[in-house]
């Protein structure tokens, strides 16, 4: 079965490889998938600082920082935004916490590759027209899972220390900010979360706020 962020292996291997990873965790270690995509998406934020030339935060170069620097500076629509540290959070509840909800990764991925689909049409391919989303099928009793996990793992490892412009010379990189800030609006506008993904970021926030929710 093809993977949902199939469509980013040319251009963005690193990111294709972290979205099949969480895929493929999803039902036999949900806490993994929620690694995986907090990885992806930390992975978005780096290529943004690099294709746009952003000066990274000098003192406390947090992953909440280096966010909170790309929506001060435009970049970032509210909704991926939230998305963002919507990834951000559930991966940091993942390695401290050891969250592992199934229902909140089933969730999370569909979103992480809303994410995905956006960075896309940003920063890769404007033109770019996504597949429907389809929930992975569980692979992880088939003879041959382990090994490809450690394969995958291992490329992705590989991928995610070189940057955005040196696995792929189709990216323009001369693209002003002023025209990227044109592609990220308009590219959000062609996004439709659902229902239940909006209400999924909604409770996120609040919950960033202070609030318990049932």
């Amino acid at each position: 079965m093809s993977s949902n962020f199939s469509f980013l292996a040319e251009k963005f291997p690193a990111i294709e490889k972290l979205g099949s990873l969480a895929e493929n965790y999803l039902y036999s270690d949900p806490n993994s998938c929620f690694y995986k995509m907090g990885a992806l998406s930390e992975t978005i934020v780096n290529y943004m600082f690099e294709l746009d030339g952003i000066k990274p935060p000098e003192t406390d170069n947090t992953l909440v920082n280096k966010i909170n620097v790309l929506k001060h500076e435009g970049m970032l629509p509210k909704e991926i935004n939230e998305i963002l540290h919507a990834l951000r959070k559930k991966r940091n509840q993942a390695v401290h916490e050891g969250f592992d909800s199934l229902d909140d990764c089933k969730t999370l991925l569909k979103i992480t590759r809303t994410l995905g689909i956006w960075f896309m049409q940003v920063y890769g391919d404007w033109q770019y027209k996504p597949e429907p989303f389809i929930l992975p099928e569980d692979t992880s009793h088939e003879a041959d899972y382990k090994k490809l996990l450690a394969e995958m793992e291992k490329l992705a490892a590989e991928l995610e220390t070189a940057t955005a412009a040196s696995l792929s010379k189709t990216i323009d990189t001369t693209v002003s900010i002023n025209k990227r800030k044109k592609f990220a609006d308009n590219a959000i506008k062609n996004l439709k979360l659902s229902e239940k993904e909006t209400r999924y970021l909604i409770d996120e926030q609040l919950r960033k706020d202070g609030w318990e929710m049932d």
